[in-house]
């Protein structure tokens, strides 16, 4: 890729096919979501556990990236950004790839694992990090605890939900046991 130092705002846009509006004043070099210096790395790392589950280092080659699942419950595949431009999927196919390895490893030693989705985090030849956030959809659960109630009428006591909650229980465990 070439660089785009020194470039005005409207040419540099231009040539990575953005609408130079999009760009910050001082960012003809990079833009968001687009990375433009020759030598910019892409990591993108998942932890696992347990740690221990490949027993030792695995190193995976492909084409423009390589993988390195570690025995510190980490996975790390670092891409060269003008691959993971040109291949928008390579981050979930990657993710499916390990997500395979682990099956794999399961069907020999039925223990399960888990795997997190992967931080992203972009390298400049500069030396810098610059880090992603990304959000996830959030799950609640909700859980309401038994409300038990009375009803009492002239100071004695007609219903009584728990009463008969326990009474239903003690008839269903003495139909079991018998």
């Amino acid at each position: 890729m070439e660089r785009l130092e020194g470039k005005g705002r409207a040419v540099a846009a231009r040539m990575v096919g953005v609408n130079p509006t999009t760009l910050r004043r001082g960012a003809e070099r990079e833009w968001i979501g687009v990375t433009v210096l020759n030598g910019t790395v892409i990591m993108l790392e998942r932890a696992f556990s347990p740690h221990d589950y490949f027993e030792e280092v695995i190193e995976i080659a492909g084409q423009g990236y390589t993988m390195t699942i570690g025995n510190d419950g980490h996975a790390r595949a670092k891409i060269d950004s003008s691959v993971y431009q040109a291949s928008p999927d390579i981050r979930e196919r990657l993710q499916n790839d390990l997500n395979s390895r682990f099956l794999g490893v399961q069907l020999l030693t039925y223990r399960s694992y888990e795997l997190s989705r992967s931080r992203m985090t972009r390298l400049p030849p500069a030396g810098r990090k610059d880090y992603f956030m990304e959000i996830e959809p959030a799950h609640f659960a909700v859980s309401v605890a038994t409300v038990d109630f009375q009803v009492i009428k002239g100071g004695n006591v007609i219903a009584d939900s728990k009463r008969d909650r326990i009474e239903e229980k003690k008839h269903a465990a003495e139909l079991v046991a018998s």
